[in-house]
């Protein structure tokens, strides 16, 4: 039982360590972006819709809300690391399990006029960390 609990563990550890979860290659476009590096590239009032386009692709999401329209981007990641459980003699009894979860968006409102202008957006960033610790057998 023991054994097969064992290479289950170093198995899963294998296929997730260091694993990044993505859909789509054209949400990566929030990764390396900062609220300074958005605020240069946007300005409410100047900045139009095929600018923005032009700029991150196409939206994950568009919404409509009182004539505006509304542009949604999402970046997600999350990176699993079971290495502790790899560490032979180390880790017979116990593992270690981290996930780190990363998180940004880019919520753009358009004015309804002829340039399609944005009106105001928001950029959000979040980063967290989960941590296991849990003991195999007894």
């Amino acid at each position: 039982m023991n054994k097969l609990l064992i290479s289950i563990v170093l198995t899963t550890g294998f296929l997730l360590s260091g694993c990044v979860t993505q859909s789509e290659s054209a949400q990566m476009i929030l990764k390396d972006e900062t609220k300074e590096t958005i605020r240069k590239k946007i300005k409410e009032g100047k900045t139009t819709q095929n600018q923005i386009r032009e700029t991150f692709g196409k939206p994950t999401s568009t919404t409509f809300d009182g004539g505006m329209e509304i542009w949604s981007y999402d970046y997600f990641s999350q990176e699993l690391d079971v290495t502790s459980a790899l560490i032979p003699y180390v880790s017979l009894f116990n593992y270690k399990t981290r996930a780190d979860l990363h998180q940004k968006g880019l919520i753009i409102f358009f004015n309804n006029n002829s340039k399609k202008t944005v009106n105001r957006y928001t950029f959000y960033e979040s980063n967290s960390q989960l941590n296991d610790k849990t003991r195999v057998g007894r």
